[in-house]
């Protein structure tokens, strides 16, 4: 209920691909890291964070450190202002601003939301990269139709994909183009851990 307060990006962009996490969906993805023992006591990154939705569950689930990296400063804005609200430490999430393949920040667990390449083919690929480089252990929401190319990715790069599981994701139209109220997707959610 508390992340169903976290308001969406006033005006997204398009080449950016800012659609909000659901909150159901953003809390059952860090509930499930919370049982693998991915988030409590451990070091969290939210690469390409938005207005922060998957930075502050991992917070609120006893995570001890959490980062959002984004490269919109309204996000970051957006997200700083929820957290205040939702009652968070002053440092907890932090935020960053900074592109994401520049982003090299050491944690333990990666979570995030990356864009599905709807506007720029292969636009998720710098985020997978550079997760798998800051952390043994990724969470990430990728189109289901894509899932299985995803997969095959993450072993490319020497991991292995330990979990999977699918939501049904509502995207509402906030573009121009969008001639439905909303769509529904179906998005898979990966676990991956690094080889070594």
């Amino acid at each position: 209920m508390l992340l169903q307060r976290i308001p969406p990006h006033p005006h997204p962009r398009a080449d950016l691909e800012q659609y909000p996490t659901p909150a159901p969906i953003a809390a059952d993805l860090v509930y499930q890291a919370l049982a693998a023992g991915d988030i409590q006591g451990k070091r969290v990154l939210d690469l390409g964070c938005g207005t922060g939705v998957l930075a502050m569950a991992a917070a609120l689930a006893g995570a001890e450190e959490v980062v959002g990296v984004d490269i919109d400063v309204k996000s970051l804005q957006i997200a700083e202002e929820a957290a205040r609200s939702l009652g968070l430490p002053p440092d907890l999430p932090g935020w960053r601003i900074g592109k994401v393949d520049e982003a090299r920040i050491k944690a333990d667990t990666v979570l995030m939301n990356p864009p599905f390449g709807a506007q720029k083919r292969h636009a998720d690929q710098p985020f997978h990269v550079t997760a798998l480089a800051c952390a043994p252990v990724v969470y990430t929401l990728v189109n289901g139709e894509t899932a299985d190319w995803t997969e095959r990715f993450y072993v490319g790069c020497g991991a292995r994909v330990t979990a999977r599981w699918t939501y049904r994701f509502v995207l509402p139209a906030q573009f121009w183009w969008h001639d439905k109220p909303r769509e529904h997707i179906e998005v898979a959610a990966l676990r991956a851990v690094r080889a070594g």
